[in-house]
């Protein structure tokens, strides 16, 4: 099985794959932004994973991760932890900039 969690230092994500009590052979993806961050929280999970640079707003960029990602194989489930944190001054100035 083949598990990517986009946003992968999120801490839900994190608790979502720890409660999936995934088996041994079971490959799992980190993708975010931060690729120490990613590294330090696939050493919580007490597991090997696979670290990738993954940033929801670079939507450029998506063609070439999905690429990446499904190189060794379509995952049997993606979970998507990812969000944009707009700062609540800017956010109650220019409600827009909470639905970008």
């Amino acid at each position: 099985m083949r598990v990517l969690l986009l946003g992968g230092t999120s801490e839900i994500g994190l608790a979502i794959l720890s409660a999936l009590r995934l088996g041994p052979d079971a490959e799992v993806i980190l993708a975010g932004r931060d690729t120490q961050r990613l590294e330090a929280a696939g050493k919580s999970l007490n597991r090997p994973v696979t670290v990738v640079r993954y940033d929801a707003m670079e939507t450029g960029s998506h063609p070439a991760f999905a690429e990446e990602v499904c190189a060794g194989g379509v995952p049997d489930l993606v979970i998507a932890a990812t969000g944009i944190l707009i700062p609540q001054e800017q956010a109650e100035r220019d409600v827009r900039q909470a639905a970008p």
